[in-house]
């Protein structure tokens, strides 16, 4: 198979989008509650708060320098020497490299390996196609169907599902509109070095990715890529190296970053599917974050104005507001009791045994008066007897009774 340039339309970056950092939010977001956080933890917004106050610190170290958009930049840390395109489907892919310069990747399939992912489309010839790269496989499948051999090929526009095309000929240079259908994932059944046609290997080696500075490499993004999706890995890795970051910074107060469980590409499509109308394109990616009005990176989910969970207190601590004053009165509390009231129950427990007082009562030493004969006799000695040690015998039968009680009590 030839080498095809592709040559690019010029691309249209927007002069300013909040998208990418919205649907990034709402990644982060979705993935937090994921890891048992509420929607309305006050942590899920300190943890936006600390990622905006670093991609604009971030951003403001770009400005002076001929570097990658912001996002872009962030999204090197997890896509180093990774070749990916940009857009779902799209025609452009990059090689981000260590040193943040960008290799844009040439046209070609980059070879498959059975089990891995690749992409498949229906060429015009009706045979069907399977190679490492949505964009060389559509381009290869227009090269196997027609019998000239192309000077370039150049993304124009999509609609109704196909991908449409300004072919450049070799023998007069005029032009042709092709069309060949949109190029969807699949897992590779084999592996070649080229890509598959009809399930029989086409060998072949991609051209070597071409160095460009990041002006030209945006420049170089075909009109038409900048209106597909972005690429969930982009996505992805910008939202972890972020995340990462601010959770590093002292005196971060979000939700903790856990390596071993980050955001993936799957967390990003699941978003994606959820939010189809939020989630950002290839231009979204490319144009440029900080917003003019204040001059900051806004960082919050879609259809939120501002970041309303943050604000800056004393010493640029940061504080957690859970939003604007209900105007809720304090509840109204009863007054507190006195000792008296709390014990009163108690005092006052059965009332009636309260008042109950012993009966007065006036003993009389028995005696024994009888006849014998003809004579009265009484026996009342003992009487005056015990009237003489009272106060004694008092104590002693008091003792006794105490010792009774003691041991009825200890044996019970």
């Amino acid at each position: 198979m030839m080498c095809l340039a592709v040559h690019a339309q010029a691309a249209t970056v927007p002069a300013y989008s909040p998208r990418f950092g919205q649907a990034m939010a709402g990644v982060i977001e979705t993935k937090a509650s994921s890891m048992g956080f509420a929607a309305n933890d006050p942590r899920i917004a300190a943890t936006e708060a600390g990622i905006g106050t670093v991609l604009t610190g971030i951003a403001v170290s770009l400005a002076s320098a001929a570097g990658l958009p912001l996002w872009a930049t962030i999204a090197v840390g997890g896509l180093t020497a990774v070749a990916v395109s940009l857009g779902v489907g799209a025609l452009t892919s990059w090689l981000f490299n260590a040193d943040r310069s960008v290799s844009v990747a040439g046209a070609g399939t980059g070879g498959i390996t059975a089990g891995g992912s690749a992409y498949t489309v229906v060429g015009p010839d009706g045979a069907t196609y399977v190679g490492g790269d949505g964009a060389g496989i559509q381009l290869a499948a227009l090269e196997a169907a027609y019998s000239y051999a192309w000077h370039g090929i150049a993304y124009n526009s999509s609609a109704g599902g196909l991908n449409y095309y300004d072919a450049y000929a070799n023998d007069d240079n005029h032009h042709t509109y092709l069309t060949i259908g949109t190029a969807t994932p699949v897992t590779a059944s084999a592996t070649c070095s080229g890509y598959m046609r009809n399930d029989v290997c086409v060998p072949g080696t991609p051209p070597a990715p071409v160095i460009q500075a990041p002006s030209d490499a945006v420049a170089a993004v075909p009109s038409g890529d900048m209106t597909l999706p972005v690429n969930p890995q982009i996505l992805a890795a910008a939202a972890n190296n972020a995340w990462q970051q601010a959770a590093a910074q002292p005196g971060y107060q979000g939700v903790p970053y856990q390596a071993s469980n980050p955001v993936t590409s799957t967390d990003v499509e699941a978003w994606r599917s959820a939010n189809a109308s939020a989630y950002p394109t290839v231009g979204d990616l490319l144009s440029p974050a900080v917003n003019p009005a204040t001059s900051t990176v806004p960082f919050v989910g879609p259809g939120v104005s501002a970041n309303p969970g943050t604000n800056t207190g004393p010493a640029g601590s940061t504080q957690v507001n859970v939003g604007p004053d209900p105007a809720i009165p304090a509840p109204a509390l009863e007054a507190a009791p006195t000792a008296a009231q709390i014990l009163a129950p108690l005092l006052n427990l059965m009332p009636d045994l309260k008042a109950y007082t012993v009966p007065a009562h006036e003993g009389t030493c028995p005696s024994v008066t009888f006849s014998l004969f003809e004579r009265s006799i009484a026996m009342d000695q003992h009487c005056t007897l015990l009237e003489s040690v009272r106060t004694q015998l008092f104590a002693v039968m008091a003792l006794v009774w105490a010792v009774l009680a003691v041991m009825i009590v200890l044996t019970a």
